[in-house]
Formats: C-alpha cells, structure tokens, sequence
C-alpha cells in the first residue's frame, strides 16, 4: 500500500485536482522477471518457430527497440545488431546451474 501512496502523492503533486478525483478501479501490470533480471531472448531449441522476447522486468518500454529489432533479424534470418546469446533459454539455465 506504501507503494501506492507514493504514487498518489507523485500525481497529486503534479496534478493538484486529481486530489478531488473519485478513484473506481485500481490496476498493476506484472513485470516478468527471472532471479538474474537477464530478459530471455532468441529461438528455443526444441520449438520450431519460436522465438521469446519476455522478462525485461522494469526495461520493457526501454528495451523495446532493440528488442524488436533483433527479433526482426531472427525472423528474416540477418545479423543481430547485437549479441543476443547471453539472453538465450541455455546461458540462463548455465547460470542458474552455476555454469
């Protein structure tokens, strides 16, 4: 509840009148994460056509660009203008096996 007082306070702040506003529903969006906060990017062995782009926990609007970008390149079959290889399902599985 701390977190949504804070929230409210910001908005109050910046908009004085919504302290008169009659609130009639409230929302939260998860914010998928994994224990290392590396996003899981790439195909998934195994899974003909799959390719994952989930677990940017609080980057998502910020990482969307590139993002999506080295999705269209997986897609189309040309270089990634990154290296998305850390990001794949096996160096997150390395990891949490301490490899």
């Amino acid at each position: 509840m701390e977190a949504i007082k804070t929230l409210y306070d910001i908005a109050t702040t910046m908009v004085p009148a919504m302290k008169d506003a009659v609130f009639v529903k409230t929302w939260a969006g998860l914010r998928p994460a994994n224990p290392n906060i590396k996003p899981f990017l790439g195909p998934v062995d195994g899974w003909r056509k799959l390719i994952l782009a989930t677990g940017h926990f609080r980057k998502g609007t910020l990482l969307s660009p590139i993002t999506g970008e080295i999705v269209t390149s997986l897609i189309i079959g040309e270089p990634s203008p990154i290296d998305w290889q850390p990001f794949t399902m096996q160096s997150h599985q390395l990891t949490a096996n301490g490899g």
